[in-house]
């Protein structure tokens, strides 16, 4: 019986676990909760080098044996990390130690000088989806007076409630350009009497009308003339599935 090399067996098991939570991260579709679908291709790429690496590594579990090195200690630990933890998307908690980008940020600037043609709002209610996140918020605070009194309709997570007016709060979602350690924080200022009765990270859907107002913006050090939504209707709802918006 061969005898085992235990150097080998614990490089084997480093790149077997690897290779077993990008595959569950994948065929769970849960991989959407860390990268765009974009860049989908390339961790399935990654993942058959991995395999291939994994399957080689084998013959090395019944090689002669080496010294273990200190140094394996690090490449365990994430491995370990990986199935202790689990795959979570990161909380509401992380986006908020970022700055909130109610307006005129880098994401609406980009988003603005990259259009090609005009983004046309439907007439009618402004409905705010994942699919047109971006666009209909650019388009909002590049274009407020078009759109001043017009009916609105979206979902988000409450943000921020301490950092405003009175009864004013923020509804917002999580956009990634890369990868979810680049994710920023987008949303609408919001009026409603009723805001004491809500609490940070819920996510609720708003109805309301869009109208505008005057902001002081530290990070800028001027006045802002912002959308704000006077809020008719507001329900609490459940988390999506997927709560990313992809840049």
């Amino acid at each position: 019986m061969k005898k085992i090399n235990i150097k080998g067996l614990i490089e084997f098991l480093i790149l077997f676990g690897f290779t077993c939570f990008m595959y569950y991260l994948l065929s769970t579709d849960k991989i959407a909760h860390y990268v765009p679908s974009t860049m989908i291709k390339h961790v399935v790429f990654y993942l058959f080098i991995l395999a291939m690496l994994t399957t080689a590594q084998i013959k090395k579990v019944f090689a002669q044996k080496d010294k273990i090195k200190l140094g394996y200690s690090i490449a365990v630990i994430p491995v370990l990390l990986i199935f202790t933890i689990g795959n979570q998307s990161i909380d509401n908690d992380f986006s908020q130690k970022n700055h909130v980008d109610i307006g005129y940020g880098e994401v609406y600037q980009q988003n603005f000088e990259n259009q090609t043609t005009n983004y046309l709002l439907p007439q009618g209610k402004i409905s705010i989806e994942t699919s047109n996140y971006i666009e209909t918020l650019t388009q909002i605070f590049y274009y407020l007076d078009q759109h001043h009194g017009r009916e609105i309709e979206f979902e988000g997570f409450i943000h921020d409630k301490a950092h405003y007016g009175e009864h004013q709060f923020i509804v917002a979602r999580k956009v990634v350009t890369c990868c979810i350690d680049d994710a920023e924080t987008l949303g609408l200022l919001c009026y409603w009497d009723k805001e004491a009765e809500l609490k940070k990270d819920t996510w609720v859907k708003v109805k309301g009308v869009l109208q505008s107002t005057n902001y002081y913006d530290e990070a800028v050090d001027k006045n802002l003339t912002l959308p704000i939504v006077i809020v008719e209707e507001l329900i609490e709802t459940e988390a999506l599935d997927n709560p990313y918006i992809y840049n």
